[in-house]
């Protein structure tokens, strides 16, 4: 019996890294032309990236296929095409060249388990919510497969395929960034006179003003940004609404001067310079101030939090966040000060 081909994969050869990956059934390795593991994985990301474009993508019977049509023909209706683009070439790594029958719920556990324990292809070890969004867009392209790719000749049958099991759900993101917390991170965001703002301390001066999700500050460009009026339309012209709205919002006081002097010193049109990915950036701000599990959410849910504490109504923090006031009800409506006092104060009356 034929030995299963392994997935594209880095290895290292006399200090030099290279892919190791089949082709045609042989094995075949091509040098990446560096001893720097980071600058290896990036350069394997864009190999990757090139075959599955140029080679598996052509097969439409494999996962690579797969991926690149749901990419195509739903990829444009989604909050955030680069995230998800992102999480597929992860999946791509180890499932792009089998079909889709192939993939067994044990394959799904092993990738599951490595990507938790931080052994999946010299990757960081990564959170089971993070798991959780790989495999749930996993599912997704599965019945994307069965049920919506076109043409109608390239859908599977589900039956044919395993079930995909997600990790447990992981606890609600509650952390709420403290007065104290706030009041460092607005010092240390504050640049002197003459010096440029640097790109993370406008991006956390956007976090904790606006409440507004990553990709939407990312992709921000100044067109979007109204100096004279006070507002931000998070969502750009052209741009579709989807079920994560962008609304329009006000700009704070705090925040008002900050744009000021960052659009005085704009190098391009986007308000962050570019739109390219500032996790590891916050990651490490994070760790030198000992701020733990702080994320880019953790500051939406803090000004979330201090709206309701405040006593604004639930609509506007719904307005402010771009979600439903179901969602934000569920949320914070008991973090309100007015919370169920109508109700005493009926009682009392009684």
């Amino acid at each position: 019996m034929a030995r299963k081909a392994l997935p594209p994969r880095l290895v290292e050869n006399a200090g030099v890294w290279y892919v190791a990956f089949t082709d045609g059934g042989r094995s075949q390795r091509t040098s990446l032309r560096t001893a720097d593991l980071q600058v290896a994985q990036e350069r394997f990301q864009g190999w990757l990236k090139a075959r599955t474009e140029d080679e598996i993508a052509h097969d439409p019977q494999t996962f690579a296929a797969a991926c690149r049509m749901y990419l195509e023909q739903h990829g444009p209706t989604v909050a955030s095409p680069d995230t998800l683009k992102h999480v597929l070439i992860c999946l791509i790594v180890r499932f792009g060249d089998r079909t889709l029958s192939q993939i067994t719920r044990a394959d799904v556990e092993r990738f599951t388990k490595e990507r938790l324990e931080g052994t999946f292809e010299g990757r960081r070890k990564v959170s089971a919510g993070t798991v959780r969004k790989e495999l749930g867009i996993m599912r997704a392209v599965f019945n994307f497969m069965v049920k919506k790719v076109e043409p109608k000749e390239l859908r599977v049958t589900a039956k044919d395929l395993s079930y995909i099991p997600l990790p447990p759900k992981p606890p609600a993101r509650n952390r709420v960034l403290t007065e104290a917390e706030l009041a460092m991170i607005r010092a240390e965001a504050t640049h002197i006179k003459g010096e440029r703002m640097s790109r993370l301390s406008r991006y956390l001066w956007l976090l904790m003003e606006t409440g507004a999700r990553s990709d939407a500050l990312r992709s921000l460009t100044w067109q979007q940004v109204d100096l004279d009026l006070g507002i931000i339309k998070l969502n750009p012209w052209g741009r579709n609404q989807t079920t994560k709205r962008r609304p329009t919002i006000p700009i704070s006081d705090d925040l008002l001067p900050v744009l000021q002097r960052a659009k005085e010193e704009a190098i391009n049109d986007w308000v962050l310079d570019h739109r390219g990915q500032i996790r590891k950036s916050m990651e490490r701000f994070c760790e030198r101030k000992h701020l733990a599990n702080v994320t880019a959410h953790t500051f939406r849910h803090t000004l979330a939090t201090r709206l309701a504490q405040a006593g604004v109504s639930m609509p506007e923090i719904a307005a402010m966040l771009g979600d439903s006031i179901v969602t934000v009800e569920k949320n914070y409506l008991h973090m309100s000060p007015h919370f169920l006092r109508g109700a005493l104060a009926k009682l009392k009356a009684a």
